[in-house]
């Protein structure tokens, strides 16, 4: 009995994780690039994600796009903390990464 069901779950989540991986080497790219810090390479490879893979890379964007940005910005690199910005604003993660030039010296640059 509830067994099977367990089972027939089971299946499901892999039936969905296999969905996810066919979605390409491209949403894996954008995942990596993403936790390596490297927006631009996220934002290039994000177009090519299902629905899930965006979610998942968007998540990564939203955390390591403001402390990239950030660190562009103090070390007077205006135009790259507005590409990350601007890259992560395309992926639906930018608030974040905008709000994090806020105090410094590309703020409203």
């Amino acid at each position: 009995g509830s067994e099977d069901k367990g089972k027939e779950k089971e299946k499901e989540k892999d039936d969905g994780k296999n969905k996810t991986a066919s979605a390409g080497a491209g949403c894996s790219g954008c995942t990596s690039a993403a936790s390596a810090g490297n927006i631009a390479g996220a934002l290039r490879a994000y177009q090519s994600c299902d629905d899930a893979g965006k979610k998942t890379c968007q998540r990564i964007v939203n955390a390591k796009a403001p402390e990239v940005a950030k660190g562009l910005a103090f070390n007077g690199n205006c135009a790259g903390a507005n590409a990350v910005v601007a890259a992560a604003q395309q992926m639906g993660a930018g608030a974040r990464t905008k709000a994090a030039l806020k105090n410094t010296p590309c703020e409203g640059k």
